[in-house]
């Protein structure tokens, strides 16, 4: 696919020139809340794009810097598409 690269296991400081040069951090799955790889991203100044799950309503998650976006297809791809064209938002 155009694009997209599989880059493997990568150490501490390939991974972090790798979120640094990133727009966009999208992970849309379901159970996993959270994750390692959205704090990295966080830590790292990206907008994190991740599908709602119930436990992110109890949490003090800030959603100004996590978008939560209902778990299909077609909402993802808007989600992901306002914020390429919305540079402010990122």
């Amino acid at each position: 696919m155009p694009g997209v690269h599989f880059v493997g296991a990568l150490d501490h400081t390939r991974l972090a020139e790798l979120y640094r040069a990133a727009d966009i951090f999208a992970l849309p799955a379901q159970g996993e809340l959270f994750t390692l790889a959205m704090q990295e991203a966080m830590a790292s100044k990206l907008p994190v794009l991740t599908t709602q799950e119930p436990e992110y309503i109890t949490s003090d998650l800030d959603t100004a810097l996590v978008s939560l976006t209902p778990p299909n297809a077609s909402e993802i791809k808007r989600e992901l598409i306002k914020l390429a064209t919305h540079p402010e938002l990122r």
